[in-house]
């Protein structure tokens, strides 16, 4: 079995003004579907008469934008 690629864009900026910082993050700009994880696992039932393959994995975040404010002191 082989895994699946994928490509994720993701896009950050920041500006700084004196100890005042703004920022905003856009992470999977295009919304691509993706697995951030993925693991094939084999398993037999007791009775059944082969192992069966299968591909368990842990999606990868979908479109979202996140904005951030902060202050050094």
């Amino acid at each position: 079995m082989t895994a699946e690629g994928y490509t994720v864009v993701d896009a950050f900026a920041a500006y700084r003004l004196g100890r005042a910082e703004v920022s905003l993050t856009v992470e999977n700009v295009f919304n691509v579907a993706w697995n951030e994880a993925q693991f094939d696992t084999e398993s037999r039932l007791p009775g059944e008469a082969a192992a069966v393959s299968e591909l368990h994995f842990t999606p990868g975040n979908p479109f979202n934008v996140r904005l951030g404010i902060g202050y050094r002191f």
